[in-house]
């Protein structure tokens, strides 16, 4: 859970669970939009030939 900041906070992500398919190239994105004082939106991407069964990943605000 965000704790609510007084400006949108500074949000860096890194990847702690993969899941995917090893016949074909591993491509993933780990970004977050929408930041405001009080949330965001994270999301885990994978495109082109990239199979994705799941992921996880953690985040840090200041």
């Amino acid at each position: 859970m965000m704790s609510n900041f007084s400006t949108p906070p500074t949000v860096f992500m890194g990847l702690n669970c993969l899941d995917v398919d090893k016949s074909t190239n591993l491509r993933i994105r780990a970004s977050a939009s929408n930041i405001t004082p009080t949330g965001m939106t994270w999301h885990l991407d994978g495109w082109a030939d990239t199979t994705l069964y799941g992921a996880g990943a953690s985040y840090i605000a200041f």
